[in-house]
């Protein structure tokens, strides 16, 4: 499944696997065992996420979200319950208790 996807996402970016892999400089012999069903190294797929824009487990094919969702900070993180909450209380007073013991959660969990 890694190199179907790689080729893929080379694909999309108009480029040949050769290619990608020349700009991130990495040798068509890589290319090569991958295409054989060699796995990159971690450092590798690292790389290859960060040029993609994509998650390691997308590369993989372990998932079908190309970027990874999951908050990068304690505010992020914070915005996320609060949406959460908002989108699922199901009257306005529920919404306003939740949100309420959500600011008092993240206030005393610092």
């Amino acid at each position: 499944m890694f190199f179907l996807r790689f080729e893929e996402l080379s694909k999309s970016r108009n480029l040949s696997v050769n290619a990608v892999a020349s700009i991130l400089g990495l040798s068509s012999g890589s290319v090569t065992a991958w295409k054989k069903g060699t796995i990159p190294c971690i450092f590798t797929l690292k790389k290859l996420a960060d040029y993609f824009e994509v998650s390691i487990e997308y590369i993989f094919g372990f998932s079908d979200i190309p970027k990874n969702t999951a908050p990068k900070s304690k505010e992020e993180a914070a915005e996320c319950l609060l949406r959460f909450i908002v989108n699922r209380a199901g009257s306005e007073e529920e919404r306003q208790k939740l949100i309420g013991f959500a600011d008092i959660f993240l206030d005393k969990h610092d």
